[in-house]
C-alpha cells in the first residue's frame, strides 16, 4: 500500500464506504475523512498529504507494459471467493486469463523438498482431478507447487500461479519457461504486488492467503510441522473452505504436518476422489457423473479421457463390468512401482488372500515401516485395498 496506515481490512472497509471508488477520498477534507468514514485524525491527515501520484502513474504504464490486468477490489471481475476472506488483497495484477480466477479450483500445496512418494501423490492427485473443469491453484514454488502446474499443464488443465512476487520479477526463475504455457491454456498468473516487486520473504506467507482464498478447497499434499503449507491450512480453516491431507506413515517426518492437521481434526483424510465427491458434491454432480460411477473408475480413467478445461471423464474412463475383475487383478503387474511395492504385489497375488501388516513385513522381509509407506501409495493407486480386520488385498 502506498498510504502508511491502509492495511488490506481498511481497504477493504474504505472501498466499501466510498462504493468501490476511492479517488472521492482525495477530494475530501481532512474533517470531512473523519467525520463522513470514521477515520482517525493521523489517517486523515495521511490521505490529504498523498503526493504519489507520480509513482502510480508509473505503475499503471509498466502494468500495461507487461500486458497485465489490474483488478480492484469493486472490479467485476475481482474474485468473488477472495472478497469474502477477512483480508482480501486491495489489487490484484493478473497476467493470462481473468475469467480463470472466478472457476471453481482446488488448490494443491506442499514442501519445497518433496519425497518420492510426495511428488507421487501430487502428481495423482492432478491426473485424478483433470476433466472435472477445474482449475488447479498453487503458488509457484519449487517442490510440490511446480509439479502441481506441471502436469496440470501436461493434461491440458487451467492452472493458476500465485506469486510471492510482482509479474515481472517471477520467482523461482526456472519456473518461467512453463509460463507460456500455462497462459496458453486459460491459465494466468496472479499477485497483489505491483510490477518490479522483489519475492521477499514475508511475501509467501502472505501470498498464501490467496491461494487458499482462491479455492473451494485445499489439499495439503505433503509437509512438515512448519512452513508454507502450515499457513496455507490455517488460512483454508480460517477462510471457511474444506481443508483435505494427504496421508502420511506415522514416522515419516515430511508427512508431521498433515498428519498433526488430521489429529486435531480441522482436516478431512481423503484417499479416493470419491472422498472429495462426499464433501464437494458439485465436483461429480457438475460434469454429470453419478458418484458410484466415479467410484469404480479405473486408477488412469481420468486423465487419459481429459479433453481440456470442459473436459469429461466418459464412459472410455471405466472399467468394463465384463473385464473390471481380471483388470484390477492385473493391473499391477504394467505399473511402474519400486522393487519393495512390486514385492508386497507379488505377495499379495500368489496368496491370493488379504494379509494384515505385519505378514506382509515378515513375508517380505522389509520393515512395518517401509511396507506402510508402500501400501498408502498402492491403495491410492486403487491397486489394492483394505479389508475390515486391516487385512490387506490386491483389488
Amino acid at each position: 500500500m502506498q498510504i502508511e496506515g491502509i492495511g488490506k481490512h481498511t481497504a477493504r472497509n474504505l472501498s466499501e464506504q466510498t462504493d468501490h471508488n476511492c479517488s472521492v477520498l482525495f477530494e475530501k477534507s481532512r474533517d470531512e475523512l473523519i467525520e463522513s468514514l470514521g477515520l482517525t485524525t493521523e489517517l486523515a491527515q495521511k490521505i490529504v498529504d498523498f503526493d504519489g501520484w507520480d509513482h502510480t502513474d508509473y505503475i499503471l504504464d509498466r502494468t500495461t507494459q507487461l500486458n497485465c490486468t489490474m483488478i480492484g477490489l469493486g472490479d467485476k471481475e475481482y474474485p468473488h471467493r477472495l472478497y469474502h476472506i477477512y483480508d482480501p488483497p486491495p489489487l490484484l495484477w493478473v497476467h493470462g486469463n481473468t475469467e480463470a480466477l472466478a472457476m471453481n479450483g482446488l488448490a494443491l500445496v506442499g514442501t519445497r523438498n518433496p519425497s518420492t512418494y510426495g511428488r507421487e501423490m501430487a502428481q495423482y492427485w492432478v491426473e485424478q482431478l483433470s476433466g472435472l473443469g477445474l482449475t488447479f491453484i498453487s503458488g509457484f514454488a519449487r517442490g510440490i507447487d511446480t509439479i502441481v502446474h506441471k502436469t496440470a499443464i501436461r493434461h491440458r488443465e487451467i492452472t493458476i500461479a500465485v506469486l510471492g512476487s510482482g509479474i515481472d520479477r517471477v520467482y523461482p526463475s526456472e519456473n518461467r519457461s512453463m509460463i507460456r504455457r500455462l497462459i496458453d491454456l486459460g491459465g494466468a498468473l496472479v499477485t497483489e504486488y505491483p510490477p518490479e516487486s522483489d519475492p521477499l520473504s514475508h511475501h509467501f506467507p502472505e501470498r498464501n492467503r490467496i491461494v487458499s482464498g482462491l479455492s473451494a478447497g485445499v489439499i495439503i499434499i505433503e509437509s512438515g510441522l512448519k512452513g508454507g503449507s502450515m499457513i496455507t491450512a490455517r488460512c483454508a480453516n480460517d477462510e471457511g473452505r474444506e481443508l483435505f491431507v494427504i496421508p502420511h506413515a506415522l514416522t515419516f517426518e515430511k508427512g508431521q504436518g498433515g498428519n498433526s492437521i488430521l489429529k486435531r481434526g480441522e482436516g478431512k483424510l481423503i484417499q479416493t476422489r470419491q472422498d472429495l465427491f462426499d464433501e464437494l458434491p458439485w465436483l461429480a454432480s457438475d460434469v454429470g457423473v453419478a458418484s458410484a460411477g466415479i467410484a469404480g473408475s479405473a486408477g488412469t480413467g481420468v486423465a487419459g479421457a481429459s479433453t481440456g478445461v470442459a473436459g469429461i471423464a466418459g464412459s472410455a474412463a471405466l472399467v468394463g463390468a465384463g473385464d473390471s475383475a481380471h483388470s484390477l487383478r492385473r493391473r499391477w503387474e504394467e505399473c511402474t512401482m519400486d522393487e519393495i511395492s512390486r514385492m508386497i504385489c507379488q505377495c499379495l497375488s500368489e496368496v491370493n488372500k488379504p494379509m494384515t501388516l505385519d505378514h506382509l513385513s515378515e513375508v517380505t522381509g522389509y520393515s512395518v515401516h517401509d511396507v506402510m509407506i508402500r501400501l498408502i501409495s498402492l491403495e491410492m493407486d486403487q491397486l489394492i485395498e483394505q479389508r475390515p480386520g486391516n487385512r490387506i488385498k490386491l483389488r
